[in-house]
């Protein structure tokens, strides 16, 4: 179960929560991620989610993916068995609970009800305010990074009956975090390494410089699943592989959007081999990353042939 719960790092990158995709929907991303350099004056000013993440042939993969892992889940459901743990668990008598202090003016707000559903509603309407404000809502070109997390902010907001109980919520949450919270700088010190000794250069441009439009989308991918073993961060990792991504499809005359899920989809592969997203839920479900590691490599295999016929036919498309 805990490594059925991780698959879900599986499709990420493809879809609305997706790094690549959602930076390059922003107005002036690309040509501030290319730099000075004679091709950027060819890149469009933005490429909209409709022709990534909702295009009709990322689309079909990803459910290509969803309904493989879902088969791969099912089978493994009903041949492996469930191990129980014979240890014997002695629950301790629950202590006194300690008097209650008593409530400040700023503690009675906190715990008044009604109030986080009207900060939701507000931050929600804002959200709908800021979407209205640019190109038609038909094109998805709204859908950023900063109004994903506003938006995120309001609904999380109105599920809460006060803002005491949302503030215990996201306590306990972020205690489930804590291992990426503490990791991540070392991460981005990695990705530093990287960026500063153009090593991700030098590995995507081994795999890119002797390929072809055809065969591009299988180079981006694979070299985006051996950064993203280094570089777990999409985000980060688009930094990284961005530049090089935008060149080599101008140069071999690949679709940009194409070039740039072929990215995201191998980013998103590797998750099931590189354990660090899996830290908040291994402190959840008190897993270890060896408990599940054996069936999201099994997964990773089957679906990366998959992901992997997609490239194909991207190439040749």
């Amino acid at each position: 179960i805990g490594a059925a719960g991780y698959t879900s790092m599986l499709v990420w990158h493809g879809g609305l929560s997706g790094s690549a995709p959602l930076k390059v929907a922003e107005a002036g991303h690309l040509q501030e991620l290319g730099g000075g350099e004679d091709w950027v004056t060819a890149l469009p000013d933005v490429i909209g989610l409709r022709e990534t993440v909702f295009s009709s042939w990322s689309l079909a993969l990803t459910a290509t993916v969803a309904l493989a892992a879902f088969g791969v889940f099912a089978w493994l459901g009903r041949t492996v068995k469930a191990v129980s743990d014979d240890a014997a668990q002695t629950e301790s008598a629950p202590a006194a609970a300690p008097e209650p202090a008593p409530l400040t003016p700023a503690d009675q707000l906190d715990q008044r009800r009604g109030l986080s559903l009207l900060a939701g509603v507000l931050c929600f309407a804002g959200a709908i305010w800021w979407a209205q404000q640019g190109p038609p809502i038909s094109q998805l070109r709204f859908i950023t990074p900063d109004w994903i997390n506003l938006l995120l902010l309001s609904l999380a907001l109105m599920a809460h009956p006060s803002m005491r109980d949302f503030l215990n919520a996201l306590d306990e949450a972020i205690s489930g975090a804590s291992g990426i919270l503490v990791q991540f700088p070392i991460y981005f010190g990695i990705m530093g390494m990287v960026t500063g000794t153009e090593l991700g250069t030098w590995l995507a441009d081994g795999l890119v410089g002797a390929t072809s439009r055809a065969w591009l989308p299988v180079a981006l991918f694979t070299s985006s699943g051996i950064l993203n073993v280094f570089v777990p961060s999409g985000g980060g990792q688009w930094a990284v592989q961005g530049p090089l991504v935008l060149e080599s499809c101008q140069a071999l005359g690949l679709d940009l959007p194409r070039g740039i899920m072929a990215m995201a989809y191998g980013d998103q592969l590797t998750n099931m081999l590189q354990p660090f997203w899996a830290l908040p839920l291994l402190g959840i479900t008190g897993l270890k990353a060896r408990d599940i590691l054996p069936y999201t490599l099994m997964l990773m295999m089957i679906t990366g042939a998959v992901m992997l016929i997609g490239m194909l036919m991207w190439g040749a498309g």
